[in-house]
């Protein structure tokens, strides 16, 4: 696996079509032109991802640790090569409105005022997140593992069919249902 350390990519860079196997390791794309790009089995790490341009990207088995990813929509992402994991990732104001995220895991990270609106995360490891002021309308969390994660949503406007989840969130889940738990 070839690595690339320490760059800086801007919206003069230029990528390949085809992208298998690469290592980024702290490097930073900032409005970078990844457009029509298709990421295969690459890793990503202490990258940071600040409003790059998507359409039509795919990453598809890739694994995010430790980055920042900041002002995405995600929603340009071709949704058939889509699965990719989000390890202790920061990820502020990210749009992944109406998606199917089934075939991603995010585990320990921070989705910060991002937008699940309509987006489908069944059977997903969503442990140990803080999903802080994100928007979960009509969201699709059914099987979902979302053990030691904070967050606050409404279960009737939420499909949560055979949600796991541990016992400290119960409180805060059912509050919100109007059900006070002493």
């Amino acid at each position: 696996m070839k690595t690339i350390s320490n760059k800086k990519f801007s919206g003069n860079d230029a990528f390949e079509p085809y992208n298998d196997e690469l290592h980024f390791l702290n490097c930073t794309f900032e409005e970078t032109d990844l457009r029509d790009t298709q990421w295969d089995q690459c890793t990503f790490e202490s990258c940071a991802f600040i409003k790059p341009r998507l359409l039509a990207a795919s990453f598809q088995d890739c694994e995010f640790t430790d980055c920042q990813l900041q002002g995405i929509d995600f929603t340009l992402l071709k949704g058939m090569m889509l699965s990719f994991t989000l390890r202790d990732c920061i990820v502020r104001y990210c749009n992944f409105s109406g998606m199917n995220l089934s075939g991603c895991d995010f585990e320990g990270s921070d989705f910060k005022g991002s937008d699940f609106t309509h987006a489908r995360l069944t059977g997903m490891n969503l442990t140990y997140n803080g999903f802080e002021g994100v928007q979960w309308d009509n969201a699709n969390l059914s099987k979902a593992d979302l053990r030691g994660s904070t967050i606050v949503l409404d279960p009737s406007q939420v499909q949560l069919e055979g949600t796991v989840f541990s016992l400290d969130q119960l409180p805060s889940l059912l509050s919100q249902t109007g059900i006070i738990v002493q």
